[in-house]
C-alpha cells in the first residue's frame, strides 16, 4: 500500500533526529519569548528575604528567652534532690 506519506518510511534514527530537532526548536522559541515584566517575582523575592530574616531573629530571641527562663525559673523553684531527715 503506497500512500505517498513519509511516516511509514521513516526509520527509528530519523524519528529520533526529528524529535531532537523539534525539541531544539521549542527550546529556542521558549528562550526568544516575551520576558515577564510582572512585579510579582520582585515581591516574592523581597518577601522571601524578609521571611528568612524574621526566622533568624525569632530563633535568636527564642534561644535567649529559653536560657533566661532556664536560669530564672529554674533557680527560683529549685528543690533539693535528696531530702535529709532531721
Amino acid at each position: 500500500m503506497a500512500c505517498g506519506c513519509s511516516y511509514g518510511s521513516r526509520t527509528g534514527d530519523d524519528q529520533g533526529d526529528a524529535g531532537n530537532q523539534t525539541a531544539e526548536r521549542l527550546r529556542e522559541a521558549a528562550e526568544a519569548g516575551v520576558p515577564a515584566n510582572s512585579l510579582w517575582p520582585d515581591i516574592k523575592s523581597a518577601a522571601a528575604q524578609v521571611w528568612k530574616a524574621t526566622v533568624k531573629v525569632a530563633t535568636v530571641v527564642a534561644i535567649v528567652v529559653a536560657v533566661i527562663a532556664l536560669f530564672v525559673g529554674g533557680l527560683a523553684h529549685r528543690q533539693p534532690l535528696l531530702r535529709t531527715s532531721r
